[in-house]
């Protein structure tokens, strides 16, 4: 991402909006690990939407060509195994 600084300052909106919903992943397992049960689920719920949110970013910044095509693979890729893991946790939770 830090390669991609300077393609990305031509648009801070957009580089702004993808560092929150980034951030935004973890804050919400971090402020959601303080509940149990349904309400962590809330919390995880949040995170997930929060994925969906960055993969729209990454999708906007491949297409404006500020993020190369393998950079967003990589990006991509990771993305998709965090929404496993949240979705296998979500699932867990809530069968428990």
């Amino acid at each position: 991402f830090r390669s991609c600084d300077r393609r990305f300052s031509k648009f801070p909106g957009l580089r702004a909006q993808t560092l929150r919903a980034a951030q935004s992943i973890s804050s919400n397992i971090a402020e959601g690990s303080g509940s149990q049960g349904a309400e962590f689920a809330r919390y995880l719920g949040m995170a997930l939407k929060s994925s969906k949110e960055l993969e729209n970013d990454l999708i906007f910044a491949r297409d404006l060509e500020v993020l190369p095509s393998e950079t967003f693979a990589g990006l991509d890729e990771g993305l998709d195994h965090v929404r496993r893991k949240l979705i296998a946790l979500i699932r867990s939770i809530q069968g428990s």
